[in-house]
């Protein structure tokens, strides 16, 4: 029998990585950021599609289901046995959204840092961003968010309003009027960035 050692020599694990690398800097890196179409226009919530009464599956096809699709077909109150995963995560119902907003988040925390010549082009990346963020919070909203009602809207809970990429700040949920004004004001602003960046 054989037996071998490997080690490691002592400073290598003093060794950090660059940074530099993994942070974007520039608005070609923010714009790199927007082109991820598919993170950003295909990754849609799926539960209200599953929920509605658009189409029907055989006993067999439901049978197959698990998890929040069977749960959102068969509009079960609980879940039973299924740990929430993480707020971004592939198999959480908001998850995409939330990583469509977390890169937005990205791009819009880079840009306040970003002093740039071209404003028509600082301008057209920001417009993207804004618009990105203010559709999947609107996207999140149809399926987790109650009705509007100018009766309820300041007091009935509406969805977290993630505004920052910092994942160490805990989420809180807004209101429903908080969460719509957010996003009329991310759409508004987009439309006016976007159209001043096309002139």
């Amino acid at each position: 029998m054989v037996l071998g050692v490997v080690s490691c020599s002592k400073d290598w694990f003093d060794v950090k990585t660059d940074k530099q690398l993994s942070i974007p800097t520039t608005l070609k890196d923010l714009q790199a950021l927007m082109d991820n179409s598919f993170e950003l226009n295909n990754n849609c919530p799926f539960m209200g599609e599953n929920a509605s009464d658009l189409h029907y599956f055989s006993i067999d096809a439901i049978s197959a289901m698990s998890g929040f699709t069977l749960n959102s077909y068969i509009w079960a109150k609980q879940q039973p046995n299924l740990k929430v995963p993480d707020w971004m995560s592939e198999l959480n119902p908001g998850g995409g959204s939330y990583r469509k907003v977390y890169y937005t988040n990205i791009v819009l925390k880079g840009l306040e840092k970003l002093s740039n010549d071209d404003d028509q082009e600082l301008s057209n990346v920001k417009g993207q961003a804004l618009f990105f963020r203010g559709k999947a919070f609107y996207e999140l909203a149809q399926i987790f968010v109650p009705v509007y009602s100018t009766s309820d809207g300041d007091t009935n809970l509406g969805i977290p309003l993630r505004l920052d990429p910092d994942i160490n700040i805990s989420s809180k949920r807004s209101t429903i009027k908080q969460t719509y004004e957010q996003v009329i004001s991310d759409l508004t602003e987009a439309v006016n960035l976007l159209r001043y960046a096309n002139v």
